[in-house]
């Protein structure tokens, strides 16, 4: 298991990266996308979905579908990319856009959030989800530990029916630790349509020594099923 505050050292020729799930994505996201510019980088954060608006003067929201608006927008500032502001929430792109943007090689990163969870802790993709650009070079899949022993219900779990068919539970029964082991596996659950990408797994909320525990005790059951081959699994508090 990593630390999250070492995921640049290790993936800093993923030049787009797409996070899905739940628990955690859009702050993992800007938590990344500040360190990076720390470094000198320049970071573009978009959505294929939706995403809440960001007010923060620290970063720039462009509209547009223009390569050369993304292009003229470079500035000392994070760059936020949507379509078009509904209510609160800022509506995402197309996932061509961002390939496009990514072969114009206009920023030195680009961090894509790939899908909804109406921040749930833990959540089941829809028919049409996750929304993954062809030319991602890193998919991180994202749950919080939070999940842990809460009922299966639409409370905590989005999409609960669906979840239910990964774990192959009943309503309101808890979640497990190796409940997690079935949801990252499954070919409808965490990683969902995520085969030919590189593939990493990161877990939120892990705040105090018993969470710790558990994701070791994760980590093992991952290996015996030979998941671990496919990814390195981060966590953040």
């Amino acid at each position: 298991m990593n630390d999250f505050s070492r995921f640049i050292e290790l993936n800093i020729d993923k030049k787009v990266i797409t996070f899905i799930g739940s628990g955690g994505k859009t702050s993992s996201i800007f938590l990344l996308a500040n360190k990076l510019k720390k470094m000198g980088k320049t970071v573009l954060i978009a959505t294929t979905t939706k995403m809440y608006k960001e007010t923060n003067e620290e970063y720039k929201t462009i509209l547009t579908n223009k390569i050369e608006k993304v292009a003229n927008s470079l500035n000392n500032k994070i760059i936020i990319l949507g379509s078009k502001i509904d209510s609160k929430k800022l509506i995402g792109v197309d996932k061509e856009f961002i390939d496009h943007i990514k072969n114009e090689n206009i920023f030195d990163f680009i961090l894509v959030e790939g899908d909804g969870s109406r921040k749930k802790t833990i959540k089941a993709h829809g028919e049409e989800e996750p929304v993954i650009p062809s030319l991602t070079d890193l998919v991180v899949g994202v749950f919080s530990i939070d999940s842990l022993n809460r009922p299966i219900n639409d409370n905590y779990v989005y999409r609960s029916e669906k979840f239910l068919d990964i774990v192959e539970k009943n309503m309101n029964e808890e979640i497990e630790l190796i409940d997690y082991v079935k949801y990252v596996n499954s070919s409808n659950g965490l990683f969902k349509g995520c085969t030919f990408f590189n593939k990493a797994l990161l877990i939120t909320k892990v705040n105090n020594k018993d969470r710790i525990n558990n994701i070791v005790l994760l980590e093992k059951f991952l290996k015996n099923t030979n998941s671990l081959t496919d990814f390195k699994i981060y966590s953040r508090g």
